[in-house]
């Protein structure tokens, strides 16, 4: 069993890093300026679950500080998700809608402003990460 569960880690890293999604080149979590509770609380999640699943580490930046180059995800209403949205030509996202794609090789996890970051980034960690959360 224990060989298994090393397997499928090794396997799920291995999958994240050939889709991209570790901090070899990328590094950053970006969120709006002004972000909201539900916006940081979703970034922050990101990081921490990423971190564990991969090893690598992530800062989470304000817009401002954000380098396009190194920007691998962005959580809320970032510039990303207007440009995604605007390619896309949604409107604005219904209560607990969530927004998931790629701009600029940048992976956007939006939606509604009231809890959409956060469903977003949960959706994403469970089905692109394979995350399982386990109740109680």
């Amino acid at each position: 069993m224990k060989k298994n569960c090393v397997l499928l880690a090794v396997c799920v890293v291995f999958a994240l890093q050939i889709a991209g999604l570790t901090a070899a080149t990328r590094d950053q979590i970006v969120l709006p300026e002004q972000a909201t509770a539900v916006e940081r609380t979703a970034a922050n999640e990101l990081k921490e679950t990423l971190a564990r699943m991969t090893g690598d580490s992530y800062s989470v930046v304000g817009e401002a500080q954000a380098d396009a180059a190194r920007a691998a995800y962005a959580v809320g209403a970032t510039r990303f998700a207007t440009k995604l949205a605007a390619a896309s030509g949604w409107k604005d996202p219904e209560p607990d809608e969530i927004r998931r794609g790629t701009v600029d090789g940048c992976v956007v996890l939006d939606g509604h402003p009231q809890r959409g970051a956060l469903y977003s980034v949960d959706s994403f960690l469970e089905d692109v990460a394979g995350v399982r959360w386990w109740n109680s």
